[in-house]
């Protein structure tokens, strides 16, 4: 046999444990283990000394357990004999299981006796090296992770075996639902092998079951399987009838709320309309009104002064006593209405009156009984409105009415002009006595009042 110098890993990264080909070795060989390694010697079945990651040179001074390996002298050196066992101490990953047999199991949906099995794969690291070579290496040359997968095969499928059939049963799992628990039962089954891997100085770090086996030979498989499909299929018919059934009351919906707006909107835009029609009327009614007013106003005379020259004229248009009868009983009608408005429409009207029976008499237009102008004295025409001597714009007052101080209009007697609002009666400043408009001295105590007055 030949003796060598270095010793170190010469196996590939599939290994989990790899024993030297060489036993003999000579006092002063470099020992070389790599990171995630750990070295062994081994002689007459005992494991003398465990080495880390390093290089060491192998003397009985520094490790006195070689004195006990000497074998023989060659060529004067001297030469001990003993076993080196490698251990791979990083983690290996994809190391396959599955159940060599299925396990018969009760079928919890229909009561039928079927086969299921199981297959996937896990992570290992080798956590106890010294445990790991006594309890399941021995005297074999290597230990790979097709090798680990065998050895603890059956130790994997009873348990795994046991645990599929007690918790199918117990949960009432269909076959068909299995898949949906896969990772629950990964979980579970980690924990449940997990010493058993422990004892072997093997640490478990994922365990991970991908895949069930079922009958697919099976008759009673196949029969459920139809079934089961019939099922579905009905159970995708109505729920696809279902959907198109929401689906239609949703476009009723949507189309009656569409209606719905349609016929606000419309119901909006006629509200808009007439509302626009009614303010156009309005404003139209306003310029009508503010047109009128401003006719009267350059006309110089009143709403009132307009409503009493068309009584007056329709009844002195009749000439005729019987028309005069009517006159008179219209005038106690407008009487009743108020004094002051009364007032100024029976004087209009008397006015109207007069001077028709006058026109009448005379074939013409007569100066105005006690008609004068204000300014310069001359007589002046019923319905003068300027004095042709001098100009002035004439005020015509009737029985019942005066001028008012504040704005020169005729209005009804009064406390308070009808054209202005001014007040038409003034107070004595000493006595407290009222003073008719334009009055310079008060009647009670003979105080003069003032312009303002």
């Amino acid at each position: 046999m030949a003796i060598i110098n270095v010793i170190k890993y010469e196996g590939d990264n599939n290994q989990l444990v790899w024993k030297h080909p060489i036993e003999d070795f000579n006092i002063g060989s470099q020992l070389v283990v790599h990171e995630t390694q750990e070295a062994i010697f081994f002689n007459g079945g005992q494991a003398q000394d465990l080495f880390g990651p390093g290089t060491y040179t192998l003397t009985t001074k520094n490790f006195p357990f070689i004195g006990g390996l000497l074998k023989k002298f060659t060529g004067g050196e001297s030469i001990f004999h003993c076993e080196v066992y490698f251990i791979n101490k990083a983690e290996a990953t994809s190391v396959r299981w599955g159940t060599p047999d299925r396990v018969t199991i009760i079928e919890p949906t229909e009561g039928i006796p079927m086969k299921l099995g199981a297959g996937g794969d896990m992570t290992i690291r080798v956590e106890d090296s010294r445990k790991l070579l006594l309890k399941l290496v021995g005297t074999e040359a290597a230990l790979g992770k097709e090798q680990f997968s065998n050895k603890f095969r059956e130790l994997i499928s009873s348990r795994i075996g046991n645990y599929l059939a007690d918790t199918v049963v117990e949960s009432g799992i269909s076959f068909f639902e299995l898949d949906r628990h896969r990772v629950e039962f990964s979980d579970k089954l980690k924990e449940l092998i997990s010493p058993v891997f422990a004892d072997y100085g093997i640490e478990l770090v994922l365990f991970n079951l991908s895949r069930f086996v079922l009958p697919e030979d099976d008759p009673n498989y196949q029969r459920m399987i139809r079934y089961h499909g019939d099922k579905f299929a009905q159970k995708a018919d109505n729920e696809l009838k279902m959907k198109d059934l929401e689906a239609a009351k949703d476009r009723n919906v949507v189309e009656n709320q569409i209606k719905l707006q349609n016929a606000n909107a419309e119901a909006d835009v006629m509200e808009t309309v007439e509302l626009r029609k009614a303010e156009i009327a309005a404003k139209a009614k306003i310029l009508d009104a503010q047109a009128l007013k401003a006719k009267r106003d350059i006309e110089g005379y009143s709403y009132q002064e307009e409503r009493g020259f068309d009584v007056a004229q329709s009844f002195a248009e009749k000439q005729s006593d019987s028309g005069i009868t009517e006159l008179g009983v219209g005038i106690g009608t407008m009487s009743a209405v108020g004094t002051g408005v009364g007032n100024y429409l029976n004087a209009t009207v008397g006015a109207a009156l007069a001077a028709a029976a006058g026109n009448k008499a005379a074939g013409g237009m007569m100066p105005g009984a006690g008609i004068k102008c204000a300014k310069c004295g001359a007589d002046l025409p019923e319905n003068a409105k300027f004095c042709l001597s001098c100009g002035e714009k004439v005020v015509h007052i009737q029985p019942g009415q005066l001028i008012c101080p504040a704005c020169g209009k005729a209005t009804p007697e009064g406390k308070f002009c009808m054209e202005c609002g001014a007040p038409l009666v003034n107070k004595c400043p000493n006595c407290g006595s009222e003073v008719p408009a334009g009055g310079k001295f008060c009647l009670e105590c003979g105080t003069k009042i003032s312009a303002e007055g």
